[in-house]
């Protein structure tokens, strides 16, 4: 999927429209994250947007996951 790890969100408001945010959520120990950054400069480029980098560690969140299912 072309957008794993990436959502571009457009706001409008009062009929005008915002500038586009790419909020781009990673994790370096993933090879995905290498792969999608560097995607980003296009992305930019191509829809005038604004990168809000959301780092995550994703270990903790698997770990976290599996702490809280029932059983």
């Amino acid at each position: 999927d072309a957008t794993y790890g990436r959502r571009v969100r457009t706001t409008h408001r009062r009929g005008k429209r915002m500038t586009h945010v790419i909020e781009f959520h990673f994790d370096f120990v993933s090879p995905c994250s290498h792969l999608a950054i560097t995607q980003l400069p296009a992305l930019v480029r191509r829809h005038g947007a604004e990168i809000v980098y959301e780092p995550f560690r994703i270990l903790e969140l698997i770990d976290a996951a599996l702490a809280a299912r029932p059983g």
